[in-house]
């Protein structure tokens, strides 16, 4: 079980009724990104520092594990945007007709 620091001297009982026993970990230390060229700007990136300020600078983002998902749903998004003035367009000149007596409901129903 892992627990934040702020919980760290929380000592809960387990299902059991037993205390946990408290174990000090090692903290994980990322090492250095392999050095690369960006496809962005050309610049040699050989730190995360520079990775982070290539990405500023081109303005470009870290590609993140559900990306897709969320690029595929801004694109249905963009489109159902871009297509809300036509959409309300023809409900508009549907229920103009409709009013007018031109357009019947049951026919369409």
């Amino acid at each position: 079980m892992h627990r934040k620091v702020y919980e760290r001297d929380f000592t809960p009982l387990c299902k059991c009724g037993e205390r946990y026993d408290r174990i000090i970990d090692l903290p994980m230390i990322a090492p250095e990104i392999p050095s690369y060229v960006s496809p962005a700007s050309g610049k040699l990136i050989s730190s995360r520092v520079q990775r982070t300020e290539d990405l500023k600078e081109s303005r470009c983002y870290a590609w993140e594990p559900g990306m897709e998902r969320d690029v595929a749903r801004n694109r249905v998004y963009e489109q159902e945007k871009a297509f809300r003035p036509i959409s309300d367009a023809v409900d508009r000149i549907v229920t103009e007709m409709n009013v007018a007596g031109k357009l019947e409901t049951n026919d369409y129903v």
